[in-house]
């Protein structure tokens, strides 16, 4: 059998993330795991085996969506991961007052599953989820696909700090019904490298997405993470915000879009990135891309990439700070105000503990 290419992740002549050290073959001789979610906080909330959840009439009519013609060798991994995995589903009415909290730590060498999330009408939730591995786990990949049903609010926090040596695939689509509001958090830390895909489908009139995005890439990482927005039906809002930093020979590309269909009017969709380079050698790329087909919709994106402001760091040092203080506050503030969005106590303060050691070299300087 003719095995599939892995993804082509270049963007321009200088814009790409690379694949070139992947091994193809140790991944294909590996078993096919899925390292289980503990869950917290889940009481009120259904979780189903997805082999059991494929056999409902919903289930075969999502299973329908995602089962598709691979293209490349990584889609092809996460199709045959369509059964490893759970399905949540927060009922009608049902109002969480605390998040649900997943975590999973990745010990083998490949672990695929794929995670369906189905909020109900009128339910209000927010789950977060926190992923690691050890050094054994060479791949880790993911399919998420969530369903907002009529006025769903949703809050989703996926913050991931996997191993240095773990290729990291991930993929999360979100449908919204009328009046439906979807909160993205993603952080990116870890593996040594990653490409996480956020895409929502505005489906639903007054519905809504937001998304923060953050990330630290450093030493030869590499993270190709994108933000998308189709806006389908009329009084439809995207609002997506990512804050980056690159330190040492670490390369990042962001891409964001937002796609306003025909139908679509008074629309509003907008998206900002900003982001901070800490050394000579890293690189951060950022795509910011608006797609308009009505003209009765606000619309407007920007981008920054720089280095530490000056006339901040000086402000700082007349406080009292050195100028290596100085630098680590800025950058602690930079992500601050993500991370407090974040609603789990113990999360928060290991990023904000995370974004501390990677500052440390600041001060030491």
């Amino acid at each position: 059998m003719t095995q599939l290419p892995l993804p082509q992740l270049k963007y321009g002549l200088t814009t790409y993330v690379s694949l070139e050290k992947f091994s193809v073959d140790k991944v294909a001789k590996a078993a096919l795991t899925a390292s289980p979610y503990t869950a917290q906080g889940a009481e009120k909330i259904q979780i189903q085996d997805l082999k059991e959840f494929w056999q409902s009439p919903r289930g075969k009519a999502i299973f329908q969506i995602l089962q598709k013609q691979p293209t490349n060798f990584i889609e092809d991994i996460q199709n045959k991961a369509l059964q490893q995995g759970k399905a949540i589903i927060i009922p009608t009415n049902t109002i969480l007052v605390n998040p649900v909290l997943l975590q999973k730590h990745c010990t083998t060498t490949v672990d695929a599953d794929t995670l369906i999330i189905i909020a109900e009408k009128n339910s209000q939730s927010s789950i977060v989820e926190s992923v690691t591995s050890t050094a054994d786990c060479y791949l880790r990949t993911q399919r998420l696909h969530i369903i907002l049903e009529e006025n769903a609010q949703l809050s989703y926090c996926n913050v991931q700090n996997l191993n240095k040596k773990t290729y990291n695939f991930i993929s999360k689509t979100a449908n919204t019904g009328r009046q439906a509001k979807i909160y993205w958090i993603d952080g990116c830390f870890g593996s040594i490298f990653t490409t996480s895909m956020i895409h929502t489908t505005l489906s639903g009139e007054f519905s809504s997405m937001e998304a923060d995005t953050m990330f630290f890439s450093q030493l030869e990482q590499q993270f190709d993470l994108a933000v998308e927005a189709q806006h389908l039906a009329p009084h439809t809002t995207s609002d997506m915000r990512t804050k980056g930093v690159g330190k040492d020979s670490s390369k990042t590309v962001y891409r964001g879009n937002i796609k306003i269909h025909e139908n679509a009017h008074n629309s509003v969709g907008y998206q900002k990135e900003d982001t901070l380079i800490l050394s000579d050698n890293a690189t951060v790329d950022a795509i910011p891309k608006l797609e308009i087909d009505n003209h009765d919709v606000k619309c407007k994106h920007g981008a920054t990439v720089g280095q530490i402001d000056r006339e901040k760091v000086f402000y700082l040092t007349s406080r009292g700070l050195s100028d290596g203080e100085a630098q680590a506050t800025i950058v602690r503030g930079f992500f601050a105000p993500i991370i407090q969005k974040i609603n789990a106590e113990e999360l928060k303060e290991r990023l904000h503990e995370e974004i501390e050691e990677k500052t440390a070299f600041l001060i030491e300087q």
